[in-house]
């Protein structure tokens, strides 16, 4: 059985990644198809996920946004 459709879909993206044009078009390909998408793109230099200084700030508020998508998708899971 296949998806006809993917899932409301969350996307963290550096302004400097290699993969920033990619991920950023992919984003609005699936807005475009009518998947829901939030998208939060960051100032950072690389990806902001890396916890190594300078950025252990900018690694928190990504990963209380992370936390904060995952919690909301599973508490509208809960019968």
């Amino acid at each position: 059985m296949g998806l006809t459709r993917p899932p409301p879909t969350v996307m963290a993206v550096a302004e400097l990644d290699v993969s920033r044009d990619e991920d950023l078009s992919y984003a609005t390909r699936l807005q475009a198809s009518g998947v829901p998408v939030e998208l939060a793109l960051y100032s950072a230099p690389t990806t902001p996920w890396t916890c190594s200084p300078p950025k252990p700030l900018l690694s928190t508020v990504y990963f209380r946004a992370w936390f904060r998508d995952v919690r909301r998708q599973f508490s509208a899971c809960q019968p």
